[in-house]
């Protein structure tokens, strides 16, 4: 297997390589970042096998299926893909014309609206949330004023409004859609303690309403104003979407409060992490 010197890891650990198929073919292998996140990893793999499933012509949002997956000489589990020759949204956001524009962003909310359409309607996953909210005070147990605002918020604060209970991508940042012929790519589907569309949105909002996306790569040449004021007419799009749902309007924020927080220990970056913090208690604050 002839593999190119390209090597990602995510917060999750999970190396990318990129190589050339028998075929000569561009495929891309994720490998498990360790033994114990095998199941993790097969989940997230069928999940977006799934999603492949599902998809036609007239799909919103594709992805790409996994076509090999196996057990490694360290006893690592990976799965290949079909590597999808596009481009990120960066650079996609930074050179698309407004007619285009406007259909990506009527894209994700049909895509939005299609997933709330076949969704359930239940009661507050309330035990759930305070589980992970455990989990997360586990990891981040630090006796400081931010620490209890934030807790204090995630314990206190939770909806008791109903929720919409469907299968999502999990991580549906703009980091992990891909741009080709005017056609979106979803990849690096992950795996989640509460499966809604509530949670796409939030992961998406990440970026275009909190801005995560331009504080997580050290290239900030790339980042153009045309980019930003792009993303901007997409999350403007998204908030009408929220405001005329009183289900999205309920958690959108609880969820976006408890999506940064899980961000946090896997945080190195200084600058980041402040930044992290900011956009959490500005949140709470609002």
């Amino acid at each position: 297997m002839n593999h190119t010197s390209i090597d990602l890891k995510g917060h999750s650990g999970c190396k990318i390589n990129i190589y050339k198929n028998s075929e000569g073919f561009l495929v891309v292998r994720k490998t498990s970042s360790s033994i114990d996140y095998n199941e993790r990893l097969k989940l997230q793999m069928k999940k977006q096998n799934d999603f492949v499933l599902n998809q036609n012509e007239n799909t919103l949002i594709k992805s790409v299926p996994v076509f090999l997956n196996g057990i490694n000489s360290e006893g690592l589990f990976w799965f290949d893909m079909q590597y999808v020759d596009g481009i990120d949204s960066i650079n996609y956001f930074s050179k698309v014309n407004t007619y285009d524009l406007s259909n990506v962003a009527e894209n994700l909310n049909k895509f939005f609206k299609n997933s709330i359409s076949r969704s359930k309607i239940v009661s507050a996953p309330e035990e759930k949330i305070i589980s992970k909210v455990d989990e997360l005070k586990q990891k981040l147990f630090k006796k400081n004023k931010f620490y209890s605002t934030i807790f204090s918020y995630l314990y206190t604060q939770i909806p008791n409004s109903e929720f919409y209970s469907n299968i999502s991508h999990g991580d549906f940042s703009l980091t992990n859609l891909i741009f080709k012929n005017n056609e979106i790519f979803a990849v690096d589907f992950l795996d989640s303690f509460i499966e809604s569309p509530i949670i796409d949105i939030v992961k998406l909002r990440q970026d275009t309403r909190i801005g995560r996306i331009f504080n997580i790569n050290n290239n900030m040449d790339r980042y153009t104003t045309r980019s930003k004021i792009s993303i901007k007419f997409i999350d403007d799009k998204i908030d009408k979407l929220i405001n005329n749902d009183l289900i999205l309007k309920s958690w959108h924020e609880y969820l976006q409060v408890l999506n940064l927080t899980r961000i946090l220990p896997y945080t190195t970056n200084i600058n980041e992490l402040n930044f992290l913090k900011n956009q959490i208690i500005k949140i709470i604050e609002s």
